[in-house]
């Protein structure tokens, strides 16, 4: 009897250490905060990656400067566009009716190579960092927030870009 109960209790760690060095370990990275209402400055900038990849897009929207970047194939293009201070109101509406601020990310301990997005919203100089790439991921329940955030910048500087050709 005692030596079923040594072999369970050595069983029972072995898994437990297979299970942690196995699963990468994982942190969960969460900052309960929230956006100012009427900020007086805004900064948008959402980077696309391609991982190992030598290439990747970049938004920088601001009342000040704008701009749509594309770098691949050790090329960079670089477009400007103009803001209006009702547009950035706009976008930053987005930010705050997706609850942007509170969106959770995973990080896992063991993944390569891994491409995808980023976001950062600078208001009144504060910094809101989300980010979808390398070893950070999104939480489930927060992916559809952080792509339609994603998607009203890429869509709106897209729009921007079309109207200057």
């Amino acid at each position: 009897m005692k030596r079923q109960k040594h072999f369970l209790v050595c069983a029972i760690l072995f898994c437990t250490v297979i299970l942690t060095a196995c699963s990468g370990g994982i942190d969960y990275i969460t900052e309960q905060t929230v956006l100012p209402e009427n900020p007086k400055s805004v900064v948008i900038q959402w980077d696309e990656g391609g991982g190992m990849l030598p290439e990747g897009q970049d938004i920088y929207i601001s009342k000040d400067s704008s701009f749509y970047s594309l770098w691949q194939n050790q090329r960079d293009q670089k477009m400007y566009f103009n803001t209006s201070e009702q547009e950035l109101k706009s976008l930053y509406q987005v930010f705050v009716e997706h609850d942007f601020s509170n969106i959770r990310m995973i990080e896992e301990q063991e993944v390569y190579d891994r491409g995808g997005t980023s976001i950062r919203l600078i208001a009144d100089g504060k910094y809101y960092d989300k980010n979808n790439s390398g070893m950070t991921f999104l939480h489930e329940n927060d992916v559809d927030a952080y792509f339609e955030v994603e998607t009203a910048i890429y869509d709106f500087a897209m729009k921007k870009l079309k109207t200057r050709k």
